[in-house]
């Protein structure tokens, strides 16, 4: 190799060094040690949540050391404005989305995120073993600088009885479907923080 060419690679390297370090450092990493969770990332979703025009990112973290079921975080950012040049963090939610590690088996009961219209969806389901199978639905809102429950939506189906019960809830407008006939409750806001795991629509549409 000329030198002219040597001297050219080592500044090459040098202007690349305070993004290949980061890489490196990360890499050299034990297993095991503490991180930011990205290596566990069960699904993404991109979209606009707060329609400023700027694509934002939800990601669907599981536990520091999952092995079968999980309760997995949702962390969601939003990309800053005017120029929308980098993505921050705005809510996070420990311990909220159930499902299994996709890694260890679990298919069929792998919890997903989904666009719809414009709005954050989080999916629950089993569709693979025991009596009861189920998809559940949580689709949340931007309201006021923070999500909002906006919809909830299952399908649970017996496998014995072979009975199904469909539920689509707006919970903002008040209205939707119980097994294909309509139905009416008061709306409501409901908090990111209170739209848990637990909850279903039978639970909203019952006094």
């Amino acid at each position: 190799m000329s030198r002219r060419r040597a001297l050219r690679r080592l500044a090459l390297l040098l202007c690349a060094g305070p993004w290949l370090w980061p890489l490196h450092s990360r890499a050299a990493e034990p297993e095991g040690a503490p991180g930011d969770g990205l290596d566990r990332v069960i699904d993404a979703a991109i979209g606009d949540w707060n329609q400023d025009g700027h694509p934002d990112l939800a990601l669907l973290i599981a536990p520091s050391s999952p092995t079968t079921s999980v309760m997995a975080e949702l962390r969601v950012y939003i990309r800053q404005t005017p120029d929308g040049s980098f993505l921050a963090p705005a809510q996070t939610l420990a311990q909220s989305v159930w499902g299994y590690w996709p890694k260890a088996g679990g298919r069929g009961r792998e919890p997903s995120l989904r666009v719809v219209g414009g709005a954050l969806a989080i999916v629950e389901r089993n569709t693979s073993t025991g009596r009861y199978r189920f998809q559940r639905q949580r689709t949340l809102a931007w309201r006021e600088g923070g999500f909002v429950l906006a919809g909830l939506s299952d399908v649970i189906h017996d496998t014995q009885s072979q009975t199904r019960l469909l539920c689509d809830l707006n919970l903002l407008t008040g209205r939707g479907y119980l097994n294909g006939k309509p139905v009416r409750i008061a709306a409501r806001t409901i908090t990111l923080a209170e739209a848990d795991e637990g909850l279903a629509c039978t639970d909203v549409i019952q006094p």
